[in-house]
């Protein structure tokens, strides 16, 4: 089961003395909700990780254009099987997104942790 520190809202870990940490299904929405917040091609020999966010909130996208690049970003984590429903909010103008997702977990730890093999994920993106 992946252990890591545990991030504030800025996305900062407590570096007073790193004993604040997170682990099982909370890490795992750690991880996803950093995975959702990053640009893809910003991690080192990591081309996957992240979302591609060019045109996300053009208005020609629509909701079909962000839920795919969401579920893509969302797959590529190992522990997920598949983003099995996603509900999308989005708000060109401020250019915000509020996401609601159930995930197909394919970790057995976390299936143990969690009671199902199906989680729900809620994610908020603001610029």
């Amino acid at each position: 089961m992946s252990v890591d520190a545990k991030l504030d809202e800025n996305g900062n870990p407590d570096i007073t003395d790193g004993s604040l940490i997170v682990n099982g299904i909370e890490e795992l929405k750690q991880s996803l909700s950093l995975r959702l917040k990053s640009q893809v091609g910003w991690a080192k020999d990591d081309d996957d990780f992240g979302v591609e966010w060019l045109g996300f909130f053009d208005d020609v996208s629509g909701g079909s254009i962000a839920e795919q690049k969401i579920r893509e970003a969302i797959e590529h984590d190992p522990r997920v099987n598949a983003v099995t429903d996603i509900e999308l909010d989005i708000d060109d103008n401020t250019r915000t997104a509020h996401v609601k997702t159930m995930l197909n977990i394919i970790d057995q730890d976390l299936i143990d942790e969690n009671g199902n093999p199906n989680l729900d994920y809620e994610f908020y993106f603001e610029p």
